[in-house]
C-alpha cells in the first residue's frame, strides 16, 4: 500500500494499520490461514471486540484491514 504511484498511504495510516494488526488481528485471527478468513471470521472479531469496548470505528477501520490483506493475496484461483 505505501509503495503505490497512484495514492500512496500517508506514514500515520500506515502506523495505524501496523497497530491493527499487532493489537488485534495477529493475537485474534493471525492463526488461520488467509483461505480461512471470511465474514464468519469478521464477524466473531467485531463481537470480540465490541465486548471489550471498542468502538465502531475502530472495528469497522481495522475490517478494511482484513479486507486489504485478504486482497492483496494473489492465487490460481
Amino acid at each position: 500500500m505505501q509503495n503505490l504511484k497512484r495514492k500512496p498511504i500517508r506514514e500515520t495510516t500506515i502506523a495505524g494499520f501496523t497497530s491493527y494488526i499487532n493489537k488485534w488481528l495477529n493475537p485474534n485471527i493471525g492463526d488461520l490461514p488467509i483461505s480461512s478468513v471470511n465474514n464468519l471470521v469478521a464477524t466473531e472479531w467485531v463481537t470480540k471486540a465490541t465486548q471489550a469496548g471498542s468502538s465502531p470505528k475502530m472495528c469497522n477501520n481495522v475490517i478494511k484491514v482484513v479486507k486489504m490483506v485478504v486482497a492483496s493475496v494473489v492465487n490460481e484461483n
